[in-house]
């Protein structure tokens, strides 16, 4: 789940926290973006990390590209039925076909 947050308002901060928990227990994996991912605890740490650690990426505002490059690194590789199915199709393996 992609998890869009906002961090100027304390109110609306809390919300994205507590999405972002929701969103982490009902699926198990996560990918933040927006203010609030670009926020630091005092100590300099990401607090989005600091709070959920689980997240598989956390990105700051206006962050498209990231964001899609945190979604394909974490998506699984599309099946391709045409070449999935085929043993040793690219170099598994010492079988040669002829």
């Amino acid at each position: 789940m992609i998890v869009n947050t906002c961090g100027f308002i304390d109110d609306a901060a809390k919300e994205s926290l507590d999405t972002i928990g929701e969103a982490l227990a009902e699926n198990g994996k996560g990918i933040v973006t927006g203010c609030l991912g670009a926020k630091s605890t005092e100590a300099g740490d990401n607090l989005v990390r600091q709070m959920h650690p689980s997240v598989l990426a956390v990105t700051g505002p206006q962050a498209t590209q990231e964001v899609m490059d945190a979604v394909h690194a974490n998506l699984p590789k599309p099946h391709d039925p045409f070449v999935d199915l085929v043993p040793n199709a690219f170099g598994g393996g010492s079988q040669t076909y002829s």
